[in-house]
């Protein structure tokens, strides 16, 4: 790429590409957008046409597969222009998308999430790189699986920032981790339990009652249940002023949960 045609990828939330700081011209299909997604998540590693045609173009038979592939890596170094050269041809049968891996957010969200136990200052980096959904408005099988994956390690890395700040005493942090993991995933139990405990520890007693009636409506109005037993008796003892233990059902406990799949 020549001085000026700088790349960045957002894939996190709606997609979009900038070059130089300007977005790209439209491209011709959708299927332009999934082949860059599918390059830029593997940023730096090569990738097997054959493998990227039957990804992206499941229903179709291997030919035409392959020229779709074709027509939409044309369309797609096009609108690149002066930054198409980010995208190589390390064989004959390999592609591979070129570039520093903090030009592209997930693939730097997953660097900074790598390791046994990256410190806070990584998790916090790396929560703040979460946009929304992976691909926003996409919904082909492996974007879901790809999506699936991305949603879990955020809820982790928020889990973690959560209890270090309730450890720290800072409740009002926690409480804005925990809503944040929330707006992931409202489905997260664990983690609604954790922001009724919050809110009750930090003396806000009207705040976890309507964590906890929001939660049930929201759970009879899309899923048609209702909370789990460890989630109920929890708020009739934070309702009833009962003394938490380390025993008692949702007290210091694990937070997270994998977050469910969308439908």
């Amino acid at each position: 790429m020549t001085e000026g045609s700088t790349l960045s990828v957002i894939l996190f939330g709606s997609p979009f590409l900038l070059v130089g700081g300007a977005s790209v011209r439209p491209l011709r299909t959708r299927q332009g957008y999934t082949l860059f997604a599918f390059l830029a998540l593997r940023s730096g590693k090569a990738v097997d046409r054959e493998f990227i045609a039957a990804t992206l173009w499941p229903e179709s038979d291997p030919d035409h597969a392959r020229s779709g592939l074709r027509r939409s890596l044309t369309d797609l170094r096009e609108a690149l222009g002066e930054a198409a050269g980010c995208i190589v041809a390390p064989t004959a049968h390999t592609l591979m998308l070129n570039l520093p891996s903090q030009a592209v957010d997930v693939p730097h969200f997953d660097s900074l999430l790598a390791g046994a136990s990256p410190d806070s200052g990584r998790l916090r980096k790396a929560v703040d790189l979460y946009g929304g959904p992976l691909l926003e408005g996409f919904h082909e099988d492996w974007v879901q699986t790809e999506r699936t994956r991305r949603e879990a390690a955020v809820c982790s890395a928020l889990d973690l920032l959560a209890r270090e700040s309730r450890d720290t005493g800072n409740l009002p942090l926690a409480i804005a981790y925990l809503r944040q993991g929330l707006w992931i995933d409202p489905s997260n139990e664990a983690f609604q339990r954790a922001l009724m405990l919050a809110y009750y520890e930090s003396g806000n007693a009207a705040a976890m009652v309507r964590v906890y009636l929001q939660f049930r409506l929201f759970l009879r109005r899309s899923l048609a249940t209702v909370p789990s037993t460890e989630t109920i008796d929890l708020f009739r003892r934070l309702r009833n002023g009962e003394s938490l233990s380390a025993a008692s059902p949702g007290y210091n406990r694990e937070y997270v949960v994998p977050p469910n799949r969308r439908h």
